[in-house]
This record gives structure tokens, C-alpha cells and sequence, in this order.
């Protein structure tokens, strides 16, 4: 889940920073307080919107208590380059050593990164990345962030910059143990090359059981997914697969 603030420092849970693709509210959330945030319908916007209740946004407090109870892992995505987050994650892990073992803190932000893993090194982290990212604000490079010819090649410029040192230097920089890839960025080379570097790789955001699969059994390694009602599909499926290699 992704993190950001409140006007007066809560931590809550929210993708956008503002509240208007979400929500029935209008505005960024870093002018709104709590107070004014707590009444939001979080739901209000869903394609079926009359089936839930009012649901409030939620603190992240209250997510990761509802984390720990379910036994959850948890991927704690700092949105903005907020430094209030390394001071609030630390001491989430200081108060819940459970954290240690099953959360990572992930952000597009390396400074960021390097602070939490600074501030205590025990904390799984994790650099999030994709090609174009400064470029472009969709995955598929078709949105441009700026339109001027001199930003826009400025862009460019940082994005090769960004994507040749997480590929080399930047992971081992700031400490982190792992890297959180875009699945359009995933090549059995690149599992090859960050796996050489003592990284794990997480992928984002597979949905398609066929490249569920492939990253699964073929690559062996982690996706994030939005289609649950795929996991004991893939599971089962790679079951037999391995015990057809095995036999």
C-alpha cells in the first residue's frame, strides 16, 4: 500500500496525491487535515459504489495492526520524497519487531531509501523502478509528464541515467535488498544480473495467469497481483510442473 500525509503529519494510506480520483473530496492531501480527511468516502467512486458502506481512508496505524492480526507481509510504498516517513516507518519496526521478518519499505526515491536503511539497517528495503518513470506517467511511455522540447529530452536523459544505476551501482549505494520491478522490465537476463548482485527481485503488477505462471515457475521469482482469485491456480499448476520435472 502506498503512504502518504495528512496536513498535520497523520499517516494514512492513499495512491494519488490528492484525494479527488477516490473519493467524493476535492484537493491535495497534503492541505487537508485528518479532520477533514476522516470523512471522506473512500468507496465512493467504485464502479459499484452503492454496494459498500461509507469507508473512511484508513491510517496507516490501523493498517498495519490489521496486517500483523492476519499475518500479512506488507509493502510499505512511500509515494513522495517525504522524509516524515522515515522517522514514522522506524518506529513502527521499533514498536513492532514483528515488522522486521515480514514487511519491506519500498519507494521511487533512492535518498530515501539510503535514510531508512541509515536509520536501521535491519529494515528490508527496496528500490522501486521502471524505465521512463521520470519521462513518462504511464507504464507504457505514452503520457508525457512535459511537453517543452529541452524538459522533456531532460528527461530522457535522467531516465537512462536512473535505469543504468539501479542496473550497477545505485542497490548496492544505498543497502537495499531488493528491487521492485515493473513487469515490463523482466527478462530472464535481468533476473540473471540482479540476482549475481545479491538482490531479490518483486514484480509489478502481473494480472495475466499465463505470466503469472512464467514468473513463478520459469524465473522463480515474486510478483505483486491484483487477481487473487488466480494464486492456488498458479500454485497447483506449478506443483505439477515440478513434480513432473522431479519424476
Amino acid at each position: 500500500f502506498d503512504l502518504e500525509f495528512t496536513k498535520d503529519d497523520v499517516p494514512i494510506l492513499l495512491h494519488d496525491a490528492d484525494v479527488d480520483r477516490t473519493t467524493n473530496g476535492t484537493g491535495r492531501i497534503a492541505d487537508l487535515t485528518w479532520a477533514e480527511v476522516k470523512k471522506l468516502n473512500a468507496a465512493a467512486k467504485f464502479k459499484d459504489g452503492k454496494a459498500f458502506p461509507h469507508t473512511p481512508i484508513p491510517t496507516l496505524d490501523d493498517t498495519v495492526d490489521f496486517c500483523m492480526k492476519r499475518n500479512l507481509k506488507i509493502f510499505f510504498d512511500v509515494k513522495a520524497p517525504d522524509r516524515r516517513a522515515v522517522k514514522v516507518l522506524t518506529g513502527l519496526y521499533k514498536k513492532h519487531a514483528w515488522l522486521y521478518e515480514n514487511a519491506a519499505v519500498c519507494s521511487f526515491y533512492p535518498w530515501l531509501i539510503y535514510e531508512v536503511k541509515r536509520a536501521d539497517n535491519k529494515i528490508i528495503t527496496a528500490h522501486t523502478w521502471r524505465r521512463w518513470v521520470v519521462t513518462y506517467a504511464d507504464c507504457e511511455s505514452t503520457i508525457p509528464r512535459r511537453t517543452g522540447f529541452f524538459y522533456h529530452y531532460l528527461s530522457l536523459a535522467l531516465d537512462i541515467f536512473n535505469v543504468w544505476s539501479i542496473h550497477s551501482w545505485l542497490p548496492g549505494f544505498t543497502g537495499a535488498d531488493l528491487v521492485l520491478t515493473n513487469r515490463l522490465d523482466i527478462s530472464p537476463n535481468y533476473v540473471s544480473d540482479m540476482r549475481a548482485k545479491n538482490l531479490e527481485i518483486v514484480v509489478w503488477t502481473v494480472n495475466d495467469p499465463n505470466e503469472q505462471l512464467w514468473m513463478r515457475h520459469t524465473l522463480g521469482i515474486i510478483y505483486l497481483t491484483d487477481r487473487t482469485s488466480t494464486t492456488q491456480l498458479i500454485k497447483t499448476t506449478t506443483h505439477m510442473q515440478d513434480v513432473l520435472v522431479h519424476s
